[in-house]
């Protein structure tokens, strides 16, 4: 299939045929990137921060909460004077 590369704004942009999108089940974003001689658009390979929930969960598991709460410089300790 041929298509014509479009000016959108600054940029260039192709229209994808309603059932191109339908077959391919693209949704919402895309993925897209270069090979040697093409342009590759394809669906994500996994929804944007997925497992993080996860990953957070564990990390907060496995490091005690008083591991978070030393963030003091040098110099919090010292008397200040105004």
């Amino acid at each position: 299939m041929r298509a014509t590369l479009r000016k959108m704004g600054n940029s260039q942009g192709v229209i994808i045929p309603k059932a191109l999108i339908n077959q391919l089940g693209f949704e919402g974003e895309v993925e897209m990137r270069i090979t040697e001689t093409s342009l590759v658009i394809e669906k994500p390979a996994k929804p944007p921060r997925e497992g993080w929930e996860d990953a957070y969960k564990a990390l907060a598991e496995e490091t005690p909460d008083h591991e978070w709460l030393d963030f003091n410089n040098d110099f919090d300790n010292e008397d200040w004077t105004w």
